[in-house]
């Protein structure tokens, strides 16, 4: 539990969501693929080394990842993300549009590489 002397903590939280964003960003992990790119030309997906998925997408065929049925990515003690009905994997890198943290769960945090709605992971979850 948090204590405080009555000042506010938001600001903090603030300026290190920012500092974050920023270092994701810089690192490269931000940047938007060119919206004339193939997601079937693309890698397959880069699945991201902290996440686990149901069904296990990593062992699924480029067929069997064009249509996952309710897709689970979860991050272990900290957070889980169901996708209803069928989702096409091909071309996702969850390292770059999956955020899944204590307290703050993102999908797409950079507008510019969120897919029209239905798309990707653009979609009820």
């Amino acid at each position: 539990r948090l204590r405080t002397s009555g000042q506010s903590v938001y600001p903090l939280a603030v300026y290190c969501r920012g500092v974050a964003e920023y270092l994701y960003v810089a690192r490269g992990n931000g940047a938007s693929a060119p919206p004339d790119t193939d997601p079937v030309a693309a890698p397959l997906f880069n699945a991201g080394e902290h996440l686990t998925f149901t069904p296990d997408i990593r062992r699924m065929s480029a067929d069997q990842l064009s249509g996952v049925e309710e897709l689970t990515v979860s991050r272990s003690n900290v957070a889980s993300v169901q996708f209803h009905g069928v989702t096409d994997v091909r071309g996702v890198d969850f390292d770059s549009v999956m955020r899944l943290e204590v307290g703050e769960v993102l999908v797409y945090p950079d507008a510019r590489a969120k897919p029209p709605k239905g798309q990707g992971l653009n979609k009820m979850a």
